[in-house]
């Protein structure tokens, strides 16, 4: 499999439609689910969900687009990991993080101590103002890692739709993405450089935001 441009975590609809994408656009893609069936049927070629285009779009990638069966096989092979777990709502409408904050458990988990240690890690899951400070400061206090020198953390929230999920991917009407330093920020721009659409660099906080008020949007004008 050899070194991969990058990680995606977790294989829904938005994790799997950025694997994709990337993959499309001629990155080599290594993805990790912790669900065994989903990992089993997209090594098969077979999409876990319905999106117009996927399977399609899987057998085109299929020479740079590689199911692992451990986070272990991911870390091993980059050094930038996207996570893409879900984040759904409680009965009084807070979001619940339980599932990002697993993810980067098992990550921390399964990341070697390296000498010195450097990764990038990127947040695509629809978060609450605030959660990428929280992430970085739970990084640093269970890890002796530094942010902006160990590791770093993007906020780059998606904007897809059921239906043109793909499509959305591909052709994005804007790209923002919030980081904590330049480094960081260097190693996602050149990931995601294909891509033609206005880019927005922001706050971390902010790209959380700016994601929050583009739901309630679409919310409104249904």
């Amino acid at each position: 499999m050899g070194v991969a441009d990058a990680g995606i975590i977790g294989l829904g609809p938005v994790g799997l439609i950025t694997a994709i994408g990337l993959a499309l656009k001629g990155k080599k893609i290594v993805a990790y689910d912790i669900d065994s069936t989903k990992r089993e049927l997209l090594s098969k070629g077979k999409a876990p969900f319905f999106e117009p285009g996927l399977e399609e779009a899987l057998y085109e990638i299929r020479d740079r687009f590689y199911i692992v069966d451990s986070l272990t096989e991911l870390i091993n092979r980059t050094d930038i990991y996207l996570i893409c777990v879900g984040t759904p709502s409680h009965k009084n409408g807070k979001i619940n993080l339980q599932f990002v904050f697993n993810a980067i458990k098992e990550l921390l988990a399964n990341l070697p101590r390296r000498d010195p240690p450097r990764f990038t890690l990127v947040l695509r899951s629809t978060v609450p103002p605030g959660t990428g400070k929280r992430i970085i400061e739970f990084i640093e206090k269970e890890t002796s890692f530094e942010c902006g020198k160990s590791f770093g953390y993007i906020h780059f929230p998606e904007f897809l739709r059921e239906g043109t999920a793909l499509n959305d991917f591909l052709n994005p009407h804007k790209i923002i993405f919030g980081g904590s330093d330049l480094y960081s920020e260097s190693i996602f721009l050149n990931l995601i450089k294909y891509f033609p659409a206005p880019l927005f660099k922001v706050s971390i906080e902010e790209a959380e935001l700016l994601k929050y008020l583009d739901n309630v949007w679409h919310a409104l004008k249904v």
